[in-house]
């Protein structure tokens, strides 16, 4: 495993996130990940499964607590309420975090991030900054935010959020925003790589990629992976049978040339399979 360091906390650059399972998948899933050798979980509120993931997570003390990494997300939902009650339900972002830390049964979370640019969010990570300083969260981020709503964080709180979780794949590189995170001294995670899948037909297509995979010996997921994580970003994969959870993090025993990033690089289209960030008003 490769790692990248921020703020003081090292996170592996292969990470596996849980959206959408639940059950009997979530553990059968994260408990063959963690014998695979898997250590960083994306979970978040809206996922709605903190506490089983929390539950399964506590049951692996043979594996040290400090090396397993969580991150989990504060959503719009809980900052201003329900639409019905807009105002009555509203929850601070300290207990809003307080009810994570709660379901997932730890004191701090490894990684905490504004799951997306809600109206209002520049106010919701300063107060969270407070949280940061009494030790609840280690790393705190955000998740989709571009370079003006990142500029506005700075503006308001004095510093530069920590991490950006981001779409970023061959033909959504994110560019302009990868180089300013690099130029701020913001971390990055690279949410779904292969966009939910959308992008495989694409890849597979690919002469390029069909040419790299021969070369290196290595699947084209894996081709696209190692692109990523040679970039400094987090790479957080999702996967659910055991031949992908293996292939995931199989990818650090060999680097892609120069010049095939280039010509990785020169695929990007601007081609975005994921929730945009909406023209929020500050």
């Amino acid at each position: 495993m490769e790692y990248v360091e921020i703020d003081g906390v090292r996170l592996p650059m292969v990470g596996l996130g849980v959206f959408s399972m639940h059950g009997i998948e979530l553990d059968e899933v994260v408990t063959k990940a963690l014998s695979i050798g898997y250590r960083y979980f994306d979970t978040a509120f809206r996922y709605n499964n903190e506490t089983e993931l929390g539950k399964i997570l506590s049951k692996r003390r043979d594996i040290d607590e400090g090396f397993i990494l969580i991150s989990t997300k504060l959503s719009g939902l809980q900052y201003h309420g329900t639409e019905r009650f807009f105002h009555f339900d509203r929850k601070s972002p300290k207990r809003a975090l307080q009810g994570s830390l709660k379901r997932l049964s730890r004191d701090c979370v490894d990684v905490y991030l504004l799951h997306s640019p809600f109206k209002g969010f520049h106010v919701a990570y300063k107060k969270l900054l407070k949280e940061k300083e009494k030790g609840r969260i280690k790393v705190l981020g955000v998740s989709g935010f571009n370079i003006e709503r990142l500029k506005t964080i700075k503006n308001y709180c004095g510093e530069y959020p920590m991490v950006n979780m981001i779409e970023v794949h061959p033909y959504h590189s994110s560019r302009s925003v990868v180089d300013f995170c690099n130029e701020n001294g913001i971390g990055l995670i690279a949410r779904s790589p292969f966009a939910h899948g959308e992008i495989i037909p694409l890849l597979n297509a690919d002469a390029d990629f069909r040419r790299m995979s021969d070369e290196y010996g290595k699947s084209i997921p894996q081709i696209v992976l190692r692109w990523v994580i040679q970039q400094g970003i987090v790479a957080m994969t999702r996967a659910k049978n055991e031949e992908h959870l293996r292939e995931n993090i199989d990818v650090f025993d060999f680097e892609l040339k120069s010049k095939d990033i280039d010509v990785i690089n020169m695929k990007n289209k601007d081609l975005s399979f994921g929730a945009t960030a909406r023209n929020t008003k500050v």
